[in-house]
């Protein structure tokens, strides 16, 4: 059955930030205008641009606020562009071996070209759970 992975999909921003930042405590500037157009009325931290955060703070976030202005944020600073990270997420996901799923942006807002199978939802959680930023993190919470 394929579903919308929602907010699940944070859990593939995640170990995709992690595979690809060297650093998790560098502090970055929320780049400008990226979130100008963003709906607060659900999941966030009030995030702003210009201000001063760690990426493991903002991936904490994530996690645990179901902080959408984080998984942007993350999106913006781990790849090149914006686009550039959704090919990384998706990239990262069939490393996982989730070869049924497509995903369009980090934070898991509802698209309906976003898409992901309980298997891959399985596969990809297994995959980072191997990882050991991401599961030490994970099982601190």
């Amino acid at each position: 059955t394929v579903i919308n992975p929602y907010g699940f999909t944070k859990v593939l921003t995640a170990i995709t930030v992690i595979e690809n930042q060297n650093d998790l405590e560098k502090k970055i500037i929320v780049p400008d205008n990226i979130l100008k157009d963003y709906d607060y009325s659900s999941g966030n931290i009030g995030l702003k641009s210009g201000e001063y955060i760690s990426i493991k703070d903002l991936l904490y976030a994530m996690m645990m606020q179901d902080a959408g202005d984080c998984a942007i944020a993350l999106a913006h600073t781990t790849g090149k562009s914006y686009d550039e990270f959704v090919k990384m997420l998706n990239d990262t996901a069939k490393k996982a071996g989730a070869v049924n799923s497509v995903f369009t942006e980090p934070a898991g807002f509802a698209d309906s070209a976003q898409k992901t199978t309980l298997e891959d939802m399985y596969k990809i959680s297994a995959y980072a759970l191997k990882n050991e930023a991401f599961s030490d993190e994970a099982t601190s919470l």
